[in-house]
């Protein structure tokens, strides 16, 4: 008897830098139940948020390309770094949930477009209108459901039928 495929993410690089350096290129992929992928760690922000992920870089790193997706998925929840090998010339990476539950293209977005404002506590212009910069705010129980039910709402985005942001 064959085991069932998983569905997780593909989230592919870009060329960088450029205007279009954080958009990101999405494709639902089906997986082997014994694919690298899960024999990665979980990433410690989803681990941090309760919702735990595993990324493998699918190719070698090539000079010119970026994935800040990527990075942001391996951020360490305390002081908002990624490892430096999810910084640079990181190409394309395979997303799943680590209980090997479905994981869509809306999912990862939602969950990366939320890491992505906690990375922007970071930001000084948070001090200039005098916003709290305690990303710990953000990793209270039930915020990241709520985030990811109300999305893409929460970002006033519109996505195509496969949870691409449009428009």
């Amino acid at each position: 008897m064959s085991t069932p495929n998983i569905y997780g993410v593909m989230l592919c690089a870009t060329d960088s830098p450029g205007p279009n350096q954080n958009q990101s290129t999405f494709i639902e992929v089906s997986l082997p139940a014994n694919h690298a992928v899960f024999s990665q760690t979980i990433t410690p922000i989803s681990r941090k948020l309760d919702f735990p992920l595993l990324v493998h870089l699918l190719n070698t790193r090539t000079i010119g390309t970026t994935n800040p997706r990527a990075c942001w998925l391996n951020i360490h929840p305390e002081n908002l770094l990624a490892p430096m090998e999810w910084q640079d010339y990181v190409g394309n990476v395979v997303v799943v949930r680590a209980d090997k539950s479905p994981f869509s293209v809306k999912e990862l977005t939602a969950f990366t477009d939320y890491v992505h404002e906690i990375l922007s506590t970071s930001d000084p212009v948070h001090e200039e209108i005098e916003e709290p910069c305690d990303p710990r705010r953000y990793y209270k129980p039930g915020r990241l459901v709520k985030y990811m039910d109300n999305y893409p709402r929460s970002r006033n985005l519109k996505v195509d039928s496969y949870g691409n942001p449009v428009g």
